[in-house]
């Protein structure tokens, strides 16, 4: 799966993966778009692996709830890798809250999955100025996951009124285990989340790549 927010190269990086290069022109993506990962010609006439099914989620919220939501709750057993991508080139505060909520509201699925969904998340245009280096990318989002778990959590606490209480971790039961210290951190969950950086519109995007076959092979 590849998803993330608006106008960061998803698309583009779905054409890379189907078709082996970039679009001559892209369009905003309305609806899930699905094609088989173009793998390299050895490993293909090895036959060492079936096709990888490769689709490009809509990065609308309304469109995300429409499609993507859904999908992780209807097809978890067959989902093998999320590629979530992200823009390191204006990555502030107000980005980096929006990315964790997703994020989050991902793990709340794939953590129910034994032993997880592997997440490859990948900080594009990182050679521009204005970019963030990928490890600081990662002490940003696990800050502010815990700080949103942390507030979920207590507004779940609160729900009490006219006997209307819920279980406090209903929501967050696949997640108790990696907030330690009320702190959450990537590596303690089922699944292994990876860091890349690169530029998908400069060719330099070997990062994901590299990823993506480990996972076929594995």
């Amino acid at each position: 799966i590849i998803c993330g927010n608006q106008g960061i190269g998803k698309t583009n990086l779905h054409h890379l993966l189907t078709k082996g290069k970039l679009p001559i022109l892209t369009v905003t993506t309305l609806e899930p778009k699905s094609d088989n990962f173009l793998v390299n010609e050895e490993l293909k006439d090895n036959k060492i692996f079936k096709d990888i099914e490769i689709i490009d989620f809509p990065s609308n919220k309304k469109l995300k709830n429409l499609y993507l939501m859904p999908y992780f709750d209807d097809k978890l057993n067959e989902i093998q890798g999320i590629i979530y991508l992200i823009d390191s080139s204006n990555f502030d505060s107000k980005i980096c809250h929006l990315v964790a909520e997703e994020l989050l509201e991902i793990f709340t699925i794939t953590e129910s999955k034994p032993n997880g969904i592997d997440i490859l998340i990948f900080a594009n245009k990182d050679d521009l100025f204005t970019s963030k280096k990928v490890s600081k990318i990662k002490v940003m989002l696990e800050i502010e996951i815990g700080k949103i778990y942390q507030l979920k959590l207590h507004n779940l606490n609160k729900v009490n009124n006219n006997n209307d209480k819920i279980d406090d971790n209903e929501e967050f039961d696949n997640l108790n285990m990696v907030i330690k210290d009320g702190k959450f951190q990537f590596q303690l969950l089922e699944g292994n989340v990876d860091f890349q950086h690169g530029n998908i519109f400069k060719d330099n995007w070997s990062g994901i790549s590299d990823w993506l076959y480990e996972k076929i092979v594995n």
